[in-house]
């Protein structure tokens, strides 16, 4: 056994005892029984795939009546039982490619299964990340709209901005933080107008 073969059975050995995990947290007893029933639903699936293609395929009324009584946490978790099957089928093949998005495939709707939203925990990182870059221009705003609030000699928010500009650039510096534009003065005055709508 090479080391990549090696390595993809240890993903797919992990994928596996994965889903064994979430069968559990989601109250599906893997035994005798529930395998019929996997059995059945892979049945029912792929009678369905095959009459789609034309094909005519023997109905038999147990197997139909056995995938019916499944729920879609026992659905969900025998397809990934069978995917996972077929990743290790791809391994003997030498697909060590394709082994890995099969695994990768059962690993995503495991998450699906247990509620893991990945797009939720990805945008929660990703906001987190963003609040630690902006930490620093955060700091100067908060600042420059305090100045702003105390007043000053200046008739309108526009020229407050234009008047503050200066002041946020050299708080800026200080803060390590960088503008994104040239036109401080048209930034400072939108964070003006914000600050005045709350």
């Amino acid at each position: 056994m090479n080391s990549l073969e090696n390595m993809v059975r240890q993903f797919g050995e992990q994928t596996q005892i994965k889903t064994g995990e979430a069968a559990t947290k989601l109250g599906v007893l893997i035994d005798r029984q529930y395998l019929d029933k996997c059995f059945a639903v892979n049945w029912a699936m792929t009678a369905l795939v095959a009459e789609e293609a034309g094909e005519i395929v023997e109905f038999q009324q147990s197997l139909a009546n056995e995938a019916e009584g499944s729920s879609s946490d026992e659905i969900g978790v025998a397809f990934c039982l069978n995917t996972c099957r077929g990743g290790f089928v791809q391994i003997e093949m030498g697909e060590y490619a394709l082994a890995l998005e099969t695994f990768g495939l059962v690993r995503s709707v495991l998450g699906y299964l247990l509620k893991n939203d990945f797009r939720k925990m990805f945008a929660a990182n990703g906001k987190k990340g963003g609040n630690a870059k902006n930490a620093a221009m955060n700091r100067v705003k908060n600042e420059m709209i305090n100045t702003f609030r105390k007043g000053g000699n200046w008739k309108s928010t526009r020229q407050a901005a234009k008047n503050l500009a200066g002041k946020a650039k050299e708080i800026a510096k200080k803060e390590g933080a960088q503008f994104t534009t040239d036109d401080v003065a048209a930034r400072v005055y939108e964070w003006f107008l914000k600050a005045e709508k709350v």
